[in-house]
Order: structure tokens, then sequence, then C-alpha cells
């Protein structure tokens, strides 16, 4: 099993992450910390840029350049080319870590690396339960699509009535959750996951199935409790949006004094 991580200006969100050095890193330190701890060892870092001049020599790992486009499909192009293609490397995993994209603790990957063993297909993703507080269920109202701006519903001013009930809007979908009545509370909402892209597997053998991103086998991770999660994972800085405006810069100058406690009291609790 191969493992790889990823890193790059993709989205605003990681744009400012992995713009500030002292963010940049204390993730990769981090991520390539818990990918050791679960025999996974990278064996180099998937880029869009040259980052050879800001990183120190302990995480210098070999950068293979990424070109531009859908980011999935060049990683895995760009993968496939630097691996080769023999018999045995065509069978074996090979595991992406995305830490600008989501939480990677010790825990779900080494969940995920041990369900990947049970996955019959060639790609497979880490999905992760919605926070209660960012549940899409919870209290959901349905708009017109003539609203939708940019992703944005944009509502008039004055107007006399521009939501539907759920119910009447999808009734499937409000059968498949099972309530009686719209979740007006958080707790009450059903469970749903969510691919944030912070993990992912392929087979190399599947390079040339279509259908390979379409239908990949998910593999879930529920948590124990969030207050039981390093402080650094409690911040909510992957519960947003990923292109909504976020500013930095004290994360930039917490974060190195947040990594340290966690190196400090390393006997006690596994990031």
């Amino acid at each position: 099993m191969l493992g790889y991580i990823s890193i790059g200006y993709y989205d605003f969100r990681e744009r400012e992450l992995i713009s500030r050095k002292a963010i940049l890193v204390n993730l990769l330190r981090m991520v390539i910390g818990i990918a050791k701890e679960v025999a996974l060892n990278p064996s180099g870092l998937l880029v869009t840029h040259n980052f050879c001049e800001v990183l120190p020599e302990d995480i210098l790992l070999p950068q293979l350049k990424v070109l531009q486009g859908d980011r999935l499909r060049k990683e895995i192009e760009a993968l496939i080319r630097s691996v080769g293609m023999n018999n045995d490397q065509s069978e074996q995993w090979i595991v992406v870590l995305r830490p600008g994209q989501g939480w990677i603790s010790r825990n779900r990957l080494h969940s995920f690396l041990e369900s990947l063993r049970n996955v019959d297909g060639s790609y497979a993703v880490s999905v992760k339960k919605f926070s209660i507080l960012a549940n899409p269920s919870w209290n959901v109202q349905v708009a017109e699509r003539r609203y939708l701006a940019n992703g944005v519903i944009r509502l008039p001013l004055h107007s006399d009535s521009t939501f539907s009930p759920l119910a009447d809007a999808f009734p499937a979908f409000w059968d498949d959750m099972g309530c009686l009545d719209s979740p007006r509370r958080s707790q009450d909402a059903n469970d749903l996951y969510i691919d944030d892209g912070s993990i992912y597997a392929f087979k190399p053998k599947a390079r040339t199935d279509h259908s390979l991103f379409k239908s990949p086998a998910a593999i879930r991770f529920d948590e124990s409790d969030p207050k039981m999660r390093p402080l650094y994972e409690q911040i909510g800085l992957f519960d947003i949006d990923k292109d909504q405006y976020l500013d930095v810069s004290i994360l930039e100058r917490i974060f190195p004094d947040l990594t340290l406690s966690i190196k400090k009291k390393h006997s006690t609790f596994k990031y």
C-alpha cells in the first residue's frame, strides 16, 4: 500500500491555509506523523506548485507535479504515470491524504485502512458524519430554482410565498428521512454522511474505468465524542464552506503552540 499527501490552491480555504508557512508546515507534520503511526509511510507530495523553498528538511518529501484541472482525475493520472503499471502495483491500493480539506485523525485513517481490506471495487473514499449543526435536513426549506444564483439562494425583498415544505417538494426524500414532521431540532435530524475529500484510495488497474469516479465505496467514520478530539480539531475550520472568506491570521499564530502541546501530551493522547 502506497501513501501520498496532496496540497494545492484548489479552493479559497485550502489556498489560505497552505499559503501560510506556519500552518502548512504543521499540517504536514501532523499528517505525516499520523500516517507513520498506522504504518502508511508517505511516498511523496502531490502539488500544483513547488513548495521546496518553504518546507523544512524533515518533511521535504519528493514532489509530484499535478496538472491543473479536475483534482481527482489529475491526481490519479499523475500517480499512475509515476508509480507505473506492473502487475503487482496495479492491484495495490494507493491512499491519498488531503490535510487541506479536512481533519485527518489517527483513528479515522486507521479505520479507513482496515476497511479497505473488505472493499471489492477499485475506488474508496472516507466519509464523515455531518455535524448536527450543519445537517442539511435540519429545518430545511425549499425555494424555487429561479432564486438560485451562483450556488446561493437570493430571495426577493417582497414576496408572498417563496418557500415550499420539503414534504411537498421532495416526497421521496421526505419518506427516506422517516420523519413525521420536519426535524425542528438538530438532534432529531437523521444521520447523514459527507465525503469531505480528505482521504481516498484507488487501484491503478481501474484507470480506464469511467465509472470509477461515480460509485466509490463509502467508508464511514463515526467518531466518538468531538470534545475528546485534539483542540485544533475542535475548531470548526472545515465545517464552513470551502469557498467562504476565511481569516487564518489567528490560527497562524496559535497553530504551532497547539501542535507543540499535542506532542508534549503524546503519551496520554493519540492525535
